[in-house]
């Protein structure tokens, strides 16, 4: 009943007005912060129809209205198309109010932190589907490092192309020739993985024509559409999905089904002036080289997981000797991947880390605008 029944999360630092943060696009949600309480709604899912954006607008009247609220700030997420977003800059103009726009990934951050009681600098491990970017692009495998108001992008996925934009969340095996692309040029194309089998080889052409040139294909270091690929080339999905993250969550419980894993080689870290850049290329390409081999689809799976983790840990290590700190936040929704968490959790730990999860609020999305909330807070309590 969260949203009629508030049990509102402790969030010190603010010393403003009432703020109202609009949240995200997806699982969207929204918080009010009064003093050092910050109060979360209900979740009101995706805001891509007129119904839900209709159910949105009244939960936020109903959430300020049983709190009492006035509020004199609104916070939203920086992705100019998000409906969120538009709603928090008209809400903002109607009552000539100030509005502060949060990066998603540094919201992301902020809400672990705070969940955590944190208001130290750490290292935040941000993996999720898609995020506005601060240099245009789509963000998504993100390393940062700092604290609310002082985040550094410390390391990110390698970013390839999204082809055909939001159409290749939709059908996997789009962001599977791109990744395949990156690992082995135009090698893909004859690959003979299971995945493109039934295409017209023309069709394959031109998509690769359309990922060369970046043709409706936008940037993404997004952690989720790699998920999307690796579910794609190991289950063969050639398809639309059915629902939200069915590549992903299918190739999980594949893993969670395998007698042991298989060994892959570990992403590429390289420098990039001073920012760690993962490379997952020998990684989706030996994927390829056993899927065409048919090797045990459940191993192949759960050893993806394996060298992924280990991938991310690595970087999140160097990224702490780096910067001297030895605290990291893991968030973001490929953080509801209940195998990759406990991955992650142990490579960590094994190193000495001290390592923090969401403990109310939920990895992914439905936690952004109590981080657009935390970010404030935290920014002003340093």
């Amino acid at each position: 009943a969260r949203g009629y029944a508030p049990r509102p999360l402790p969030l010190k630092g603010w010393s403003g007005p009432d703020l109202l943060a609009a949240g995200a696009e997806l699982m969207s949600t929204v918080t009010v912060l009064r003093k050092n309480l910050a109060f979360t709604g209900p979740h009101m899912g995706d805001l891509k129809n007129l119904e839900t954006e209709s159910g949105y607008r009244r939960g936020v009247e109903h959430l300020t209205a049983l709190l009492r609220a006035e509020v004199g700030h609104v916070a939203c997420d920086m992705h100019p198309l998000y409906r969120s977003t538009a709603f928090a800059e008209e809400f903002a103009a109607n009552h000539s109010l100030p509005l502060t726009k949060i990066q998603h990934h540094e919201a992301h951050a902020a809400a672990c932190m705070a969940e955590n009681g944190f208001t130290g600098e750490g290292v935040a491990l941000t993996l999720d589907g898609v995020g506005y970017g601060r240099d245009g692009t789509i963000w998504g495998g993100e390393i940062l490092a700092g604290r609310p108001g002082g985040f550094r992008r410390a390391g990110h996925l390698r970013p390839v192309a999204q082809p055909g934009g939001d159409r290749a969340a939709l059908e996997p095996w789009r962001m599977a020739a791109s990744h395949l692309k990156n690992a082995l040029g135009e090698g893909w194309l004859t690959s003979g993985i299971e995945v493109f089998a039934g295409k017209d080889p023309k069709e394959l052409s031109l998509l690769d024509s359309i990922i060369q040139k970046g043709l409706g294909s936008p940037l993404t270091s997004s952690c989720g559409r790699l998920f999307d690929a690796a579910g794609a080339i190991i289950l063969g999905l050639s398809g639309k999905i059915a629902y939200s993250a069915q590549a992903p969550m299918e190739l999980e419980g594949l893993a969670a089904r395998a007698a042991e894993a298989r060994r892959y080689p570990e992403g590429e870290i390289g420098d990039e002036d001073g920012v760690l850049v993962i490379n997952p290329a020998p990684l989706m390409a030996a994927l390829a080289s056993d899927t065409a081999q048919g090797r045990d689809r459940a191993e192949m799976a759960l050893g993806f997981h394996a060298a992924l983790a280990k991938t991310f840990s690595r970087a999140a290590i160097m990224t702490c000797e780096r910067k001297n700190l030895s605290d990291v936040f893991l968030t973001g929704g490929c953080f509801l991947n209940a195998i990759l968490t406990k991955m992650v959790l142990e490579e960590l730990s094994g190193a000495g880390l001290r390592v923090h999860l969401h403990r109310s609020m939920p990895p992914g999305d439905g936690s952004i605008s109590f981080g657009q909330a935390a970010f404030l807070a935290l920014s002003q309590s340093g």
